[in-house]
């Protein structure tokens, strides 16, 4: 009886929390996460001289992978609001689509990655992790549900032949 408790209370949170968190504001938030345990535990710091560079060519192929695919949606006039993914006009499979059907989200991996590669700290790095796992369970499974449910064989098609990630 208490795995279907379990099970209910786990599709219950399902509900409240698949889309509804912005996923630029999960990066902000994250990100202010990052910064304030680098600055109350500094036991963890990890630098290199060279890492400043990394991070900085990072966050710009970042901002690419994220601002790009945007351009794309605009184009074609489709929404790019990722809390209303059942909006979406067109399914966009050009550009950084080709090899990512999630490339505004690998941007904003990357960026989380530079920063915590610029703040150089160990334990604050694992919200690089955490972001992806987020992304994955509660924005981009949304989203593909809605797209079959959209698209149908278009959607199923593009997801058989370009990875999720990269």
């Amino acid at each position: 009886m208490a795995r279907g408790r379990d099970a209910g209370l786990a599709q219950a949170l399902s509900r409240v929390l698949d889309a509804r968190l912005p996923p630029p504001l999960l990066l902000v938030l994250l990100g202010a996460a990052m910064w304030a345990v680098s600055v109350h535990v500094p036991g963890f710091m990890l630098r290199h001289p060279t890492i400043d560079a990394v991070a900085a060519a990072l966050a710009v192929v970042g901002l690419l992978a994220n601002g790009l695919p945007k351009l794309a949606f605009s184009r074609v006039r489709t929404t790019v609001n990722p809390l209303r993914p059942s909006n979406a006009t067109s399914l966009v499979t050009h550009g950084l689509h080709r090899v990512s059907r999630n490339p505004m989200y690998v941007g904003h991996v990357l960026l989380l990655a530079a920063w915590a590669l610029y703040l150089g700290h160990a334990i604050a790095a694992l919200c690089v992790p955490l972001q992806m796992a987020w992304l994955a369970r509660f924005q981009i499974l949304p989203e593909e549900r809605a797209l079959d449910a959209k698209f149908g064989v278009a959607w199923q098609a593009y997801r058989t032949r370009v990875p999720r990630w990269l």
